[in-house]
């Protein structure tokens, strides 16, 4: 009785099995009780002898939360968007390609980072009120036409340090960051995950650009000679559909580096 409520065996049964099992490393005394052979001894031995070196093992091993997974791929990140930013070779082909695959592997670290830091959603979610959603919208499009504007600075040699080389760097992120940090601020503030509601953003950004181009064509128009208001404005909306389709490159890519580690954190478990 000792030994099983030591052990927390239930049935003499199991421990029977157990202790035949061991075989000639314990023997059972006169007295009814169990000691360990002169081999069993040894086997303990042998068996402690291992035991500094799973510790020292265990001792490399870091296991991080994934919070902390996503705060480390956002520090790996960090120099590998700086160095986008800089022509790393006087060869201008070589730069162009360097930083533009410095700027993708920055891309999918933020996105990957991001995505382990981000809260889970509620079942149901959504926009507090049109405002609310207007408020994203115009978040997402400063963040388009800052990049916008620093990108043709640097293409024109305006900015010192940045070289035209790296347009292709700000063609990424141009593709990516606004699209990615509104998402940001949709998911940890409001905790929306739903497409159908994430999707609104950058709709709403969309029709606050066209409605800037249809004003700007308005106020331009007058001053043209050779060009009358709809062809003013047939020409910025055709310039603008690149910008529109990367207003929602960046929530759905981001969205789904969430939803890929969303099904590898169930599918681990």
């Amino acid at each position: 009785m000792e030994i099983l409520n030591l052990l927390e065996i239930e049935h003499t049964g199991k421990l029977n099995y157990h202790l035949k099992q061991l075989g000639d490393l314990v023997s059972k005394g006169e007295d009814g009780k169990y000691s360990l052979t002169e081999k069993g001894r040894l086997a303990v031995q042998v068996m402690s002898s291992f035991q500094p070196a799973q510790q020292r093992k265990d001792l490399l091993t870091f296991p991080l939360s994934r919070g902390g997974l996503g705060k480390l791929l956002l520090v790996a990140m960090v120099p590998l968007f700086i160095l986008s930013l800089f022509p790393l070779s006087r060869d201008y082909l070589m730069a162009t390609r360097a930083s533009f695959v410095l700027a993708i592997l920055a891309v999918l670290l933020l996105a990957f980072g991001l995505a382990h830091i981000v809260p889970n959603g509620r079942p149901v979610n959504g926009f507090n009120s049109f405002r609310q959603l207007v408020a994203y919208g115009l978040l997402e499009l400063t963040l388009t036409v800052s990049i916008l504007l620093i990108s043709a600075a640097s293409r024109f040699g305006s900015l010192p340090l940045i070289s035209a080389s790296n347009g292709n760097a700000f063609l990424v992120y141009l593709a990516v960051l606004p699209g990615g940090l509104a998402w940001l601020a949709v998911a940890f503030r409001l905790e929306i995950h739903e497409f159908a509601e994430l999707r609104r953003v950058p709709l709403v950004a969309s029709g606050l650009l066209l409605a800037g181009g249809l004003v700007l064509s308005l106020a331009a128009s007058p001053f043209a000679v050779n060009a009358n208001f709809m062809a003013i404005l047939l020409a910025f909306v055709m310039e603008a559909l690149p910008i529109v389709l990367f207003l929602f490159t960046g929530v759905i890519i981001m969205e789904c580096a969430f939803r890929l580690v969303e099904w590898g954190g169930q599918s681990n478990h």
